[in-house]
């Protein structure tokens, strides 16, 4: 399989409809919830990893990083929620600096991974990107850069409830 192949196998799959499940809902907008102190909103685009990152520090966040169980649990029952677009969604964590050694956007120490088994493995020697819903159940693997997925933007909060901008890394 070449690699235009490998990216309309991973289009085609995240296309599979994943039934809807409950979950916390912000002001009615099934696009955006809270969890621990966050904001999430999903956005279906399909575009490349790198105009993800771009488009999320313009909403004033980050492309989602997911640092613990809980997380993790709460990002893939919204992915749910999402049906059919929210299958594989991109997440803000790339191997693109140095190949091997994956950061968060945020540049959070890794302390939690969910990766698919044998991932990552740098498909075709260039998949530097991090995307969850692999075969539809919440794994993540590492993808090519001319894919083009949805994504979450995810912001913080202090306790005054205004947002604030993270330590982004720019790619």
């Amino acid at each position: 399989m070449n690699k235009n192949q490998v990216v309309l196998s991973i289009a085609a799959f995240c296309l599979i409809a994943v039934p809807s499940a409950n979950s916390q809902q912000d002001q009615g907008n099934s696009r955006v919830r809270s969890f621990n102190g966050h904001k999430y909103t999903f956005v279906p685009d399909q575009v490349r990893w790198r105009d993800a990152n771009k488009q999320s520090a313009e909403m004033g966040g980050h492309l989602v990083t997911i640092t613990s169980k809980g997380e993790q649990a709460f990002i893939e029952e919204f992915l749910k929620s999402q049906g059919d677009s929210g299958n594989c969604t991109w997440l803000g964590f790339s191997d693109d600096e140095k190949e091997g050694q994956w950061e968060w956007v945020t540049c959070e120490e890794v302390k939690f991974t969910n990766w698919g088994p044998g991932q990552p493995d740098n498909g075709y020697g260039c998949q530097n990107y991090a995307w969850i819903g692999w075969y539809g159940n919440g794994l993540w693997d590492d993808n090519l850069e001319g894919a083009k997925l949805p994504f979450i933007v995810e912001n913080d909060y202090v306790s005054s409830g205004v947002g604030r901008r993270s330590n982004l890394r720019s790619k």
